[in-house]
């Protein structure tokens, strides 16, 4: 009852959380099944938790026949995602011995470990001129509101065992995966419904910049103004504490960027509510002065939120807060009684 700002992440809250594998293109933008191939070795073959881009481009690949190829596959290593290299990698061997480490991951991180780019099925050095055609790529496909991913892949690579991050360098980036996840239809009524109530709703996300003011404008939320993760790093917490006051998205956040912008606000003596379903979310959660998760969030996001929603509609908390201020009122009155 008493939260007038609301921090939400945006996938699976603001959209359906239904991610649909939309394109898997060549640096040039055109259909190319090997860049699907290389990104389905690395979605099948890794042994954590498959979230649902990995799950798109398995259910792809699978109706194309590629699983048909996996016993000619072992996996020699991994080295797993996690949220400050926005990436993971697989290292696999094939019958003939040859092997192969392959990553896919967010595309800035993904360019900033390829030395090498892959254009007319030739390899050149990535100076300037070639990166300019990937990233024009990546550009109009984000700004259309694709989630964007970079897929990349070497052979040069030691007779070990175990590989770890300082493997993940000098690749060659060979294509892009683009997916679609669309906004809910419940979202845009009850983000109106809440600023009614005086409730800012403002977006935490670790998505790029093109797919989320894609959403953010469909939804309804001022996309006017974006902070990214490397602006938020570079804020003292006074120009922070001012930058909240005017922007409603904030993109490429980390987990303890969240959190900064959760106390930036509560610093101002906001009460914060986030809502949150990943991993990643967690730290925020913990953070926020209400924490709220969903009944199909990962077990981490639940244990840490204060208030589980049995179904993912912000209409739903909408009432919460009135239902709350109606509470709050009721003890106020007997109190003074």
């Amino acid at each position: 009852g008493e939260m007038d700002v609301l921090c939400t992440d945006k996938t699976g809250t603001l959209t359906e959380d239904e991610i649909v594998l939309e394109r898997y293109m060549n640096l040039y933008g055109e259909d190319d099944r090997r860049v699907l191939r290389h990104a389905y070795l690395n979605a099948y073959f890794q042994t954590g938790m498959k979230n649902l881009i990995d799950l798109a481009i398995i259910n792809r690949a699978e109706k194309y026949g590629f699983d048909r190829n996996l016993s000619n596959y072992k996996t020699v290593d991994e080295v797993p995602f996690d949220f400050n290299r926005r990436r993971m990698s697989v290292v696999l061997q094939d019958k003939t011995g040859k092997r192969q480490l392959i990553t896919k991951g967010a595309v800035e991180e993904m360019v900033a470990i390829s030395s090498f780019i892959e254009l007319d099925g030739k390899v050149y050095p990535l100076d300037d001129e070639k990166l300019a055609i990937a990233r024009k790529t990546y550009e109009k496909y984000n700004h259309d509101g694709l989630r964007m991913i970079a897929v990349a892949q070497k052979n040069e690579i030691p007779d070990s065992d175990h590989f770890g991050i300082a493997d993940e360098s000098d690749m060659v980036l060979i294509g892009f995966m683009g997916f679609l996840d669309p906004p809910k239809k419940s979202a845009t009524p009850a983000i109106k419904a809440l600023e009614d109530h005086d409730v800012r709703t403002v977006v935490l996300t670790g998505d790029s910049e093109g797919v989320a003011i894609n959403v953010c404008n469909e939804v309804g939320i001022d996309t006017s103004l974006v902070y990214t993760g490397a602006h938020v790093e570079g804020m003292t917490d006074a120009e922070l504490g001012k930058a909240i006051d005017d922007c409603s998205l904030f993109v490429k956040l980390s987990p303890q960027q969240k959190t900064r912008v959760i106390a930036a606000f509560q610093t101002k003596g906001h009460t914060v509510g986030f809502l949150g379903d990943g991993i990643n979310d967690a730290p925020a959660l913990r953070r926020a002065d209400v924490g709220v998760s969903v009944d199909s969030a990962v077990d981490i996001a639940k244990e840490t939120a204060d208030l589980v929603l049995l179904e993912k509609d912000l209409m739903v908390l909408e009432r919460g807060v009135l239902e709350g201020r109606k509470t709050f009122g009721n003890i106020m009155k007997y109190i003074k009684m």
